[in-house]
This record gives C-alpha cells, sequence and structure tokens, in this order.
C-alpha cells in the first residue's frame, strides 16, 4: 500500500528548500549546491523534490517560476549581491 498524499501549500516552504530553489534559479546543480550549503547531494535534492510538491509545480523550473512570482525567492537582489 502506497502512503497517503498530503498536499502541502506554499507556507509550508521552509528556508532551506527556499535556499536550493534561489540557488537552481542561479543555475547551479544539486551536486553544486550541496558544496555551497554544506548538505550532502541527496538532501539538496530531497528539499527540491519537497519545493516542488510543496509549490504544485511539475518540475524545478516551474517551481523557480512560481516562487519568483509569489516573492517567496528575490532573484534579482540576489544576483546584484553576488556581483
Amino acid at each position: 500500500m502506497k502512503g497517503i498524499f498530503v498536499k502541502r501549500s506554499k507556507e509550508n516552504l521552509t528556508q532551506e528548500m527556499k535556499e536550493v530553489i534561489l540557488l537552481a534559479a542561479q543555475g547551479e546543480t544539486s551536486t553544486s549546491s550541496a558544496l555551497i550549503l554544506g548538505y550532502g547531494c541527496e538532501t539538496v535534492r530531497y528539499r527540491l523534490r519537497c519545493a516542488i510538491e510543496c509549490l504544485g509545480a511539475k518540475n524545478i523550473i516551474n517551481a523557480v517560476a512560481i516562487a519568483v512570482a509569489l516573492r517567496l525567492i528575490d532573484f534579482h537582489h540576489s544576483e546584484e549581491t553576488n556581483t
């Protein structure tokens, strides 16, 4: 028997999920995100999957677009501070 699917909402998006979505928006891979954040690669992938589910997205690209549209991540501000 499979587990019960519980739909999450954007309110349940954790700070860690926001971090990995932001790094994905900046073009980082799961491996590079893991090195930057000090997590294991599987942890980054897990948080990306959770974020996709929380946002009701189809994939990471869609999750980034939703997160930016909802102002959950500030892609433009983070780019300016990294240059």
